[in-house]
């Protein structure tokens, strides 16, 4: 049983070995792995600190937590802000945990923003210049010093690291992220964000997840990641998979995607070449070549890793020009299956029987064929109830395929969903008897559940509509119809 001494906060840099999955989460570690082959291969990782799980545990056996939660979940949730989040009660209580434990964190808080030196050089400055800006006409100069000064806080983003993610089942997405924007009247720790953070191991989707893969009994645990948080000019994936290596980025503010694969050291493919000029050869072959440095490094480890050969990579290109990797997993299995399942082939299917075609790219790696009853929710009358009426499709069309438009009346079914993402969990909570889903969309919108559908093998391809008689619109609920995808591009049709 770990005593208030023995409380860890674990540093960047740091011997792996010392820790384990369940000290602060294969998130972590695989963190702890990137940061200390930064210099090796030229890559940024953003400074971060990691507040172990000795901290929840110590919380957890002083708050007798397990029944304390219990207790909280009976209460209405007044201010319920969608299903990532932990019912208010329950936030209420992990703000206490912040409060716990500021002694312990204070210092780490403060050196991570830099806000205590700048709230000191600030008001230095101030001192200094006080008469100045008290005259009729503020010199600019002296405005550009100070803004200089402020420009030296660092954003912080708050990291779920359970040790339930990463390890069987991916978790991705399930727990929350918090980005906490620091300012000079900031305080060093926003409990508010760390209380979104811890509680939403008991947030609904994550109570959906444990429940649909069994895992009731499993502890709930977790270890939090600080880390400095980087403004990006791009962001995106790269995934390993074998002797493939294929990139997956956008742009700060774009839509879509765009993919470039390379093969046995060459750039064999690449999709959406509309984006492909503005992150220049020069980049992607740097990241090609960080990334196969990593592959070596991880096929020649003696340490136990928690990701194998087949990784995946979330990176980040700054307004430096520096990539910053900022994790690092093993790449889900149906990934893997459908990438060597990548072709050119599509089947010929009678005219008379195809609805539509879509060219997607390598969107959601999504490959083969599926069939099964149509659910059309793009003229669906989203009024009060619709929860039970999408339940009652779902437990009628099981193995079903649904058509929805994200910005259509889908978009807006519960104004209390405050962003897509949210949408789309609630939709996923939904339909747990779907078998495909087809996006009727301009832009990536749904992007963020994409590891999930690989793991319960959910279909996923998008089309673009282009005219108010749309084909699929067409198409009934409880029709069937099929997809057939080869990775690159997909045919909707009828059997």
């Amino acid at each position: 049983m770990t005593t208030k001494e023995e409380l860890r906060i674990v540093n960047a840099g740091e011997e792996i070995e010392k820790y384990t999955r369940e000290d602060i989460g294969n998130k972590a570690i695989g963190l702890m792995y990137l940061y200390n082959l930064q210099n090796k291969y030229g890559f940024k990782v953003p400074e971060f600190f990691i507040i172990s799980t000795d901290f929840f545990k110590f919380f957890s056996r002083e708050v007798n937590l397990e029944k304390k939660i219990n207790d909280l979940k009976k209460l209405d949730d007044e201010y319920y802000i969608g299903p990532m989040y932990a019912n208010v009660h329950i936030q209420e209580l992990f703000e206490s945990f912040g409060e716990r434990f500021a002694s312990f964190f204070r210092s780490y808080f403060a050196k991570l923003s830099n806000i205590d030196r700048i709230k000191k050089e600030i008001k230095e400055f101030w001192e200094k210049n006080k008469l100045k800006f008290h005259l009729e006409e503020i010199d600019l100069n002296l405005l550009r010093e100070e803004n200089k000064i402020l420009s030296k806080i660092h954003n912080l983003i708050y990291r779920s690291s359970s040790p339930l993610e990463d390890d069987k089942f991916s978790f991705a997405g399930v727990f929350l992220s918090e980005v906490v924007r620091m300012n000079i009247f900031s305080e060093p720790i926003d409990n508010v964000a760390l209380s979104y953070v811890l509680s939403s191991l008991w947030s609904p989707y994550a109570e959906y997840y444990i429940r649909k893969h069994g895992l009731q009994n499993k502890k709930r645990e977790m270890a939090v990641i600080i880390q400095r948080f980087s403004e990006s000019k791009y962001k995106g994936f790269v995934y390993c998979i074998d002797d493939q290596i294929i990139i997956k980025y956008k742009e700060k503010n774009s839509k879509n995607y765009s993919i470039v694969r390379y093969s046995k050291d060459k750039l064999n493919k690449f999709e959406n070449p509309e984006n492909y000029e503005k992150l220049d050869r020069k980049k992607l072959t740097e990241l090609y070549y960080i990334t196969s440095g990593l592959m070596r490094e991880i096929s020649t480890s003696s340490m136990n890793l928690p990701f194998t050969k087949n990784f995946c990579l979330e990176f980040l290109l700054d307004n430096q020009g520096t990539f910053n990797l900022v994790q690092i997993r093993n790449v889900p299995e149906g990934l893997i299956k459908n990438v060597i399942r990548i072709s050119e082939y599509l089947p010929k299917i009678d005219k008379s029987k195809i609805i539509c075609h879509a060219k997607r790219g390598l969107e959601y790696f999504s490959v083969g064929e599926i069939s099964g009853p149509a659910i059309n929710l793009l003229d669906y009358n989203f009024d009060k109830g619709y929860h039970k009426k999408i339940k009652k499709l779902d437990q009628m069309y099981k193995g079903a395929i649904y058509i929805v438009d994200p910005h259509g009346a889908f978009g807006i079914i519960n104004r209390k969903e405050v962003n897509p993402h949210s949408r789309q969990v609630l939709f996923h909570m939904l339909t747990p008897n779907k078998r495909g889903i087809i996006v009727c969309s301009s832009d990536d919108m749904w992007e963020h559940l994409h590891n999930l559908y690989l793991e319960d093998n959910t279909f996923l391809i998008r089309v673009v509509i282009k005219e108010k008689d749309f084909a699929l619109r067409k198409i009934k609920t409880g029709e069937k119809i099929s997809i057939y995808s080869n990775g690159n591009e997909a045919i909707v049709y009828y059997p």
